[in-house]
């Protein structure tokens, strides 16, 4: 019944928001063409009256809600909510033209709060952090740390002049230029999926991957408590 009363209310916010697109996921969050093969779908609805307004919604493949963006040209701009995949809400957040800025409350799995935070455009102003068991921490912890190489981008500049291997052909004929590689930093430390989001050429683009992929495990991303995966684009400057 749940997943019936998801499914309606998805069609109804749908028809008095705009028009939506769909789009299926698998379990590693890539594209599938169908519902059968998916494991997750979303969701993007655009705003008739508004064209820069959107609204995101993720669902599991059963309909269980997980995830709802509201953004203004690409921004979070609105609410921000997750759930967890019983169906609890797991964070509610505020946002202004990508900002935190009103609330940002959390919970544990069981329903009791995990952090009241009030926030006016990024800055805290309040803050409380509670236990599983709901009984107040005697102390706060930092809501969000991005992952960074160990050592810090100093330590992290080294590496890349130690490492790099300038291509013969292209040293040769004076190219120079920057290569921004996109890659995950997981759990661990450990970075997957590099790819070049921009590059210069071949060569180059081939020996940015490389770099990255020789880099040791980087100090983790962390979220509320909680080690997690992060996107992460790097640029690597080819001068000569």
């Amino acid at each position: 019944m749940k997943s019936q009363l998801t499914i309606v209310f998805t069609l109804i916010t749908i028809f008095s928001f705009g028009q939506a697109d769909t789009t299926y996921l698998d379990n590693d969050w890539k594209k599938v063409s169908t519902l059968n093969s998916a494991a997750y779908y979303k969701f993007v609805q655009h705003n008739q009256e508004d064209t820069s307004r959107t609204v995101e919604f993720m669902y599991t493949k059963s309909g269980q809600i997980l995830e709802e963006f509201h953004y203004t040209r690409d921004t979070l701009d609105g609410k921000y909510k997750e759930w967890y995949e019983s169906g609890q809400i797991q964070r509610d957040i505020d946002y202004t033209e990508g900002e935190w800025n009103g609330k940002r409350l959390t919970y544990w799995d069981n329903g009791n709060p995990k952090r009241i935070d009030s926030l006016v455009m990024g800055k805290l102003i309040y803050s409380k952090c509670f236990k599983y068991n709901g009984k107040e921490m005697s102390y706060q912890y930092d809501y969000e740390i991005m992952p960074e190489f160990k050592g810090g981008e100093d330590k992290m500049s080294k590496f890349i002049q130690r490492h790099v291997k300038y291509p013969m052909k292209s040293y040769e004929k004076g190219i120079s230029g920057k290569v921004y590689v996109n890659f995950i930093v997981n759990k661990d430390g450990s970075l997957s999926d590099v790819n070049v989001l921009r590059g210069v050429n071949l060569e180059y683009d081939h020996e940015a991957i490389r770099l990255v992929r020789s880099m040791p495990k980087w100090n983790p991303g962390y979220q509320d408590g909680d080690f997690i995966r992060v996107a992460y684009v790097l640029p690597i400057n080819f001068t000569l």
